[in-house]
């Protein structure tokens, strides 16, 4: 099942503020954002993320949740997080 970095932003459009972070899995952008919301969705056209923001807020502050698809390399251990050469 595809895995999601999920975040949620609010504040002055200069000055966003993160007020949530986390990895989710879902088997699609849909499913994900709709746990936290019923904003609409609209999603990227490479379809690696996807956003989902507050139509009740002005250019000048915002709040959105937005979703972006974590690539399977990055559940890959460090390079150096094991032992290397261990004559164990």
């Amino acid at each position: 099942m595809p895995k999601y970095h999920v975040r949620f932003l609010k504040g002055p459009n200069m000055t966003l503020r993160l007020y949530h972070e986390a990895i989710e899995e879902a088997n699609s952008f849909e499913e994900v954002l709709t746990r936290h919301t019923d904003w609409p969705i609209q999603v990227a056209w490479d379809d690696r993320a996807a956003t989902a923001w507050n139509p009740g807020t002005s250019m000048y502050y915002q709040e959105m949740w937005e979703a972006a698809l974590v690539p399977d390399t990055a559940q890959l251990p460090l390079v150096g997080a094991w032992k290397q050469g261990s004559k164990e």
